[in-house]
């Protein structure tokens, strides 16, 4: 099972919630700053998988879709669905059905990629 979380990472999860902006952590005092989103534009990696559930409480799929819109070159990057439509944020972890799913699609993902 998932273990236990800091403090802090429940009020980054918090701010990222009320600002729905993809920022580093401000103390409790501050908000997030203007400007001090983390520059999505600047990922260079020539290749990324990132595989979500359709019923994620954590990421819904606005948050996907932003994601993808936010991205530098959205060609290079593979978003992968899971087949069960009440996927949740934390059934490709230990989902009995989808731990092995989002297992073969991560090793297809590294054997396709594999000579970059």
């Amino acid at each position: 099972m998932p273990s236990s979380t800091s403090r802090r990472n429940l009020r980054h999860f918090n701010q990222l919630f009320q600002t729905d902006r993809f920022a580093p952590f401000s103390p409790p005092t501050l908000m997030p700053l203007p400007g001090t989103d983390y520059p999505l534009s600047a990922i260079k990696a020539p290749q990324t998988l990132i595989i979500y559930g359709r019923n994620d409480w954590f990421v819904p799929q606005t948050g996907v879709d932003k994601l993808k819109k936010d991205l530098p070159d959205r060609s290079v990057f593979n978003f992968t669905a899971l087949s069960k439509p009440l996927a949740n944020h934390i059934d490709p972890l230990i989902g009995k059905t989808l731990a092995p799913e989002t297992n073969s699609l991560v090793f297809g993902f590294l054997e396709r990629n594999d000579a970059n």
